[in-house]
C-alpha cells in the first residue's frame, strides 16, 4: 500500500507543477511579477517592487509614462557633490493635475506621484469634498542635503530626487487645503488629508507627515527610499 499511495502523491505533484503555469499565465498582468507595470492598473502588493525596478532602468520607467498618456521631458544627468545624484530624471510636463512648481524627480518618483494622482487624490477629492484639484501646492524635490540637515547621518531622499514635499491642494472651487491648517481637523478637508496621507502609503515607501513630528507639520515628505515608514 505504500508504493500505491507514493505513487498518488508523485502523480498529484506532477500535475500541480503542470497546473501552475497554467494557472499563473492566466492571471491578469497586475498580479505578474514580469508584467509591466501600468497606469491602468491600481496598486497592489507588486506596485512597491515594479516601481523600484525603475530606479536603475529609465527606458522601463519612460515606456510607463509614455503608455499612461504622462507627458515628461528627459533631463540629461548632470555631476553632483558628494553623495547626491543627478541621474534618470524626468520633469512632468502634463499629468492629472498641474503642480505649483516644475516637479522635476527621478523617473521611479515621477511614476508613483502619476499613480498617486489617479488612485490616491482624486478618489479622496471626490469621496469626501464632491469636487477635483485643480493645483497641488509642493516645497521641492531636489535638495543636496543630509537627513534634518545634519552635518552628519544618512543622505536625504531629496539628494537623489527621489523625495517630494506636498503641502496642500487647491479645488476647482478655487478653496485651499493646507496641511498645516487643515491637518486633523473634523472637516471634510481634514478627512481627506487623512485619505491622502493613508492612500500615499500604499504607492510610497517613506511617507511623513505632521503625525511624525514638527518638522513635516505643514507638508507630506513622500518618497521612495529604502525604508518603510507611514506616519
Amino acid at each position: 500500500m505504500k508504493w500505491l499511495l507514493r505513487i498518488i502523491l508523485l502523480m498529484a505533484l506532477i500535475s500541480l507543477c503542470l497546473l501552475i503555469p497554467v494557472l499563473v499565465s492566466e492571471l491578469p498582468d497586475k498580479y505578474k511579477p514580469w508584467a509591466p507595470l501600468s497606469i491602468e492598473d491600481k496598486p497592489n502588493f507588486l506596485t512597491e517592487y515594479k516601481l523600484s525596478e525603475f530606479q536603475d532602468n529609465l527606458s522601463s520607467c519612460t515606456s510607463f509614462l509614455g503608455r499612461g498618456g504622462i507627458e515628461y521631458t528627459s533631463v540629461a544627468d548632470q555631476e553632483a557633490p558628494d553623495f547626491c545624484e543627478k541621474t534618470n530624471r524626468v520633469t512632468l510636463d502634463k499629468s492629472l493635475y498641474p503642480y505649483s512648481a516644475r516637479v522635476t524627480a527621478n523617473c521611479a518618483l515621477t511614476s508613483a506621484i502619476a499613480l498617486w494622482e489617479k488612485y490616491v487624490v482624486q478618489p479622496a477629492a471626490v469621496k469626501h469634498l464632491n469636487t477635483d484639484i485643480s493645483r497641488i501646492t509642493h516645497y521641492g524635490i531636489y535638495s543636496c542635503r543630509r537627513v534634518n540637515n545634519s552635518s552628519s547621518g544618512r543622505p536625504s531622499q531629496h539628494a537623489t530626487a527621489n523625495a517630494i514635499d506636498i503641502a496642500g491642494f487647491t479645488l476647482d472651487s478655487g478653496q485651499q487645503i493646507t496641511l498645516v491648517r487643515d491637518w486633523g481637523k473634523d472637516s471634510d478637508a481634514g478627512r481627506f488629508l487623512k485619505d491622502v496621507r493613508d492612500g500615499s502609503c500604499g504607492i510610497f515607501k517613506g511617507v511623513l507627515g505632521p503625525d511624525y513630528n514638527t518638522a513635516h507639520r505643514d507638508h507630506f515628505h513622500l518618497d521612495l527610499g529604502p525604508y518603510n515608514i507611514c506616519r
